[in-house]
């Protein structure tokens, strides 16, 4: 589903997470296949994910929610 918004201009993927860097490395190498905005991309520790601040992104969010 992910794949369809994106290639269809519905859905930007901003960022990538998990505790494994292997997943996350995998599922960016899938996501370059078919989006050519790299995402923000964290794995590691616990809270890793914080670091890719978060506020940031909702208001990307927003941006592109009320364009339409």
């Amino acid at each position: 589903m992910f794949r369809w918004l994106v290639e269809n201009n519905h859905a930007e993927i901003v960022a990538l997470s998990d505790l494994q860097e292997r997943k996350v490395s995998q599922a960016k190498d899938r996501l370059n296949k078919w989006q050519t905005t790299a995402p923000k991309t964290c794995s590691g520790k616990k809270n890793e994910w914080k670091k890719t601040n978060t506020l940031d992104i909702m208001r990307e969010l927003r941006v592109l929610y009320n364009k339409e």
